[in-house]
Parts: C-alpha cells; structure tokens; sequence
C-alpha cells in the first residue's frame, strides 16, 4: 500500500502538533465527510478555518482508494472531540449519511475505497498494537457519522472485497484504444508491482472520467504525459515513471497514450 506523505500533498501546519503516546492509543475511529464531493484540499479548508492546528484526520483515504497520510500516527488528531489523545482518526471521501438536506448521499463505497480503508487500518495496527478497538465515529460520541450508508460492519471484519483483475483493466483500455497488445501489458503488470498499481489506479479514473483517443495525440513527451498522469493522482512517482520511461519504449508509449486519453 502507498500512502501519500502529508509533504506530498501539502499540508498545512498552522500551529505545532502535539506527540501522540502511542502507549494510550487503543481504537481506531472512522469518519465520513458528510459531502458528495469534498477533497482532501477541501477538508483541509474547513479544518483550518474552524481554527484547528492543521488537517485533522490522522489519515484519509478518497474515493479511488489513494490513502493520505494527515497528522500521521505519531501526533493527536482531531476526530473525536475530547478523545483523541487515545484514538487514531481515518477519514473516508464521501457521504455515506442519507437524509441530509441538500446533501446527496454518495453512491455505494467503490471496492477501491473500502480496500484502501482495510488496508490503512491493518498497518495502523501493525505500528500501534495496543489498538484494541475499530469503530465508526458513533461509537465514540453522540453522532451519525460515519453514516447509515457506510459499510462499518464489513470494514471491521477486516475482509478485503474481491476487486477488478489485471486481465479487467486491460480489457477496458484495449477496448478504448489505448493499448493494442493486452497479453504484454498483462505480463507486463504480473513481473512489475509499480504498472500493475498503475494499471489499477488508471482503470477507476477513465470508468468515472471517460476521456478519448486524439488523432494526431496530444501528448507526444513520456515527460508531459507523466506531469498529466501525476496532476490526476494516478501516479506520484514522476522520477521513476520517467526512468521507466527511459529505459522501456513500451513504457513510455503506454505513458504517453494513457495521458492523451485522459487529456
């Protein structure tokens, strides 16, 4: 799993954070945003205008399944009002509450999403093993959150869902006209971990996004294409997609097709 560093995605620091003792912490709350579309940048607003230190949440996880890393484990978030000295606080995109006034409710957690979440709360736990609790913010305090529509009970069972094959994103960019040979990127992703995550990140984007081959391409430089895939949060890693794309003319051209589509 890669979590996104709070320097990556640019987090605030207002005021100092406070050290956890990790020896106290013992549960794991979960939180929605009571918000269809707000993002980290976003929460991260509404944070700092209400006064807090920073970002508030310990780590968040959006709606594609990337997990941002907030105050991070080792200091006090801001989840559970008068409890976060002894709670680790993950946020989750999206509103899962329905009946809000003016406020519509998300559509049911994407596998990406919900695995993201198993996934942050098992190496949570692996770093603070005196975690003894998992629960949604509610079993906290007195509020809905994480909503009626969150899959808390499934999320706590620790059970990861089945998700999307290689063989299904290969499919659909075979389909759409960004690869022509399905078997090699099928290999491809199978000896490579970094273009099967790839593979997997670009897959939910073009599915909720959409996008289009252009004749001539609009994208004719891995180091432009790269830049594009970064700024939509399909990749974070430019220095070593551009040494793939260096070293791999396979690479590079699956680099360059996927952007212009999505360009």
């Amino acid at each position: 799993m890669e979590i996104i560093s709070n320097k990556a995605w640019g987090m605030i620091v207002k005021t100092p954070l406070e050290p956890q003792k990790l020896s106290r912490v013992d549960a794991i709350a979960i939180h929605h945003m009571a918000s269809p579309t707000a993002n980290i940048k976003e929460v991260q607003s509404w944070h700092l205008n209400a006064g807090w230190r920073a970002f508030g949440y310990n780590y968040w996880v959006d709606f594609d399944g990337t997990v941002y890393e907030g105050r991070g484990y080792a200091y006090i978030g801001a989840g559970v009002e008068d409890q976060n000295d002894h709670i680790i606080s993950i946020g989750f995109a999206g509103n899962y509450q329905s009946g809000l006034d003016g406020i519509a409710l998300s559509p049911p957690m994407s596998d990406a999403q919900f695995n993201a979440g198993i996934d942050i709360i098992e190496w949570v736990r692996q770093r603070v093993p005196s975690i003894t609790k998992v629960g949604g913010h509610k079993g906290f305090m007195a509020t809905a959150c994480p909503g009626d529509a969150f899959p808390l009970a499934e999320m706590i069972s620790g059970k990861r869902r089945e998700t999307l094959s290689v063989t299904d994103c290969t499919n659909e960019l075979l389909w759409r006209g960004i690869i022509t040979n399905q078997p090699l990127w099928n290999a491809a992703a199978a000896a490579d971990q970094d273009i099967f995550w790839l593979l997997k990140k670009y897959y939910p984007y073009i599915i909720k996004n959409g996008g289009s081959v252009k004749n001539p391409l609009s994208v004719s430089e891995s180091g432009q294409a790269v830049a594009i895939l970064q700024k939509q949060g399909i990749l974070s890693k430019p220095a070593l997609w551009t040494e793939k794309a260096l070293r791999d003319q396979n690479v590079r051209w699956l680099l360059i097709k996927m952007a212009d589509y999505i360009n």
